[in-house]
């Protein structure tokens, strides 16, 4: 038999509506149990003569007793009927149809007919997950089928006939209305979960804003600390824009600027965004640099993102002629390098992040003409 896993908990159906429709499939078990047991079961015992021969009786009802007890195994586990539902709800009907064959007569529809009345609700168990016309076909096979042996017993005569209408709408209606009940469930399951999910949806967008804003404001903090300064030091004087030092200061603090102003656009790749407001700087200066973004690469937070910015920056600001700069995948992780035609004493260091320093590695080698340095974002396991 093959049986499918109960749905896990999703972004559309979580928790809260599987809880529901698990507990809906708990009471439909134990209905049919209790149906079996309680009613079923007396009449068997008490009718077993008129069955020919006499164990095809208790036959029938062990059948249908295993597939109850099937189905509060598979609610118990969490699991569901799948494809096997529907072979299963043929078994249903055959035994149905041989239960009905063993009878004589005049006893159908009457006290010993106990499985007319009891097999709808094993359509119920079966297909009530997959809708109201499932089982409406379901309980109208049983009944087609039926009639049609009432119509080899030579039992179609009105009284028989209004007994059978009495019995359908006194079992069918429950069944149907379980059913209904059923998907009723469903929907208010389905209303909860949206309104649980927009309210989700709207702490969590509280949340990221409330982190945005801290972030812009702690940045802005930062550039209040290193340009005021030196715009102040050129108003003054005390600092001037000939001196190559305090030129690559600028290029540095206008590419934060810009990255910063740009971050509110919709960018798919926002550290090779980043990296090309770095390269506009420089290349304002007239210098050569080739820019290469290779490759499908994981998607840095934005506190690497900086880390791996601000480490490669001083190197290429300091460029005189030319400079390459290469954005590649390392694994889960991403590499960004740097060549730039100066010396290494003359690049400056690598600003340090701590709040991500485990998680980068930079790596610096030089000679008095040519400066290499290499930054590598490993995401931590955690």
């Amino acid at each position: 038999m093959t049986t499918a896993a109960a749905p896990v908990p999703t972004a559309e159906r979580p928790y809260l509506a599987l809880a529901l429709l698990r507990n809906l499939r708990v009471a439909r078990s134990v209905i049919v149990l209790v149906i079996l047991l309680g009613l079923v079961l007396p009449h068997v015992v008490a009718d077993l003569s008129l069955y020919d021969p006499l164990w095809t009786g208790p036959a029938c009802f062990l059948g249908l007793l295993a597939i109850a007890a099937t189905d509060a195994a598979l609610v118990a586990r969490h699991r569901r009927w799948g494809r096997a539902r529907w072979p299963v709800a043929a078994v249903v009907l055959a035994l149905s149809v041989w239960a009905t064959a063993l009878l004589p007569p005049w006893a159908l529809v009457g006290q010993p007919h106990q499985t007319f009345g009891a097999v709808g609700w094993f359509g119920v168990l079966l297909l009530a997950d997959t809708g109201l016309p499932a089982l409406l076909g379901f309980l109208g096979l049983h009944v087609a089928l039926t009639s049609v042996q009432l119509g080899f017993a030579h039992r179609l005569d009105p009284v028989t006939l209004v007994d059978l209408a009495v019995v359908v709408a006194a079992t069918a209606g429950f069944q149907l209305a379980v059913g209904a009940g059923g998907a009723a469930l469903d929907r208010v399951a389905d209303t909860a979960t949206e309104a649980a999910r927009r309210q989700a949806a709207a702490v969590t967008a509280e949340e990221v804003a409330r982190q945005l804003h801290d972030d812009r404001e702690e940045r802005y903090g930062r550039l209040r600390e290193s340009v005021l300064p030196l715009l102040r030091g050129i108003g003054e004087g005390t600092l001037s824009p000939a001196d190559l030092d305090v030129q690559r200061r600028a290029a540095l603090e206008a590419a934060r600027l810009r990255r910063l102003f740009a971050e509110e656009s919709d960018v798919a790749d926002l550290l090779a965004a980043d990296l090309g407001l770095l390269v506009d700087v420089v290349e304002q200066r007239g210098i050569e640099v080739q820019f290469s973004a290779t490759g499908h690469r994981t998607v840095p937070p934005p506190a690497a993102r900086r880390a791996l910015v601000d480490a490669v920056a001083p190197a290429l600001v300091a460029a005189r002629r030319s400079a390459r700069v290469t954005v590649s995948a390392a694994g889960t992780g991403v590499l960004v390098s740097v060549v730039s035609d100066v010396a290494v004493a003359d690049a400056g260091p690598a600003e340090a992040a701590p709040d991500v320093s485990p998680e980068i590695s930079t790596v610096v080698v030089g000679t008095e003409q040519q400066t290499w340095v290499e930054v590598r974002w490993t995401p931590s396991a955690s």
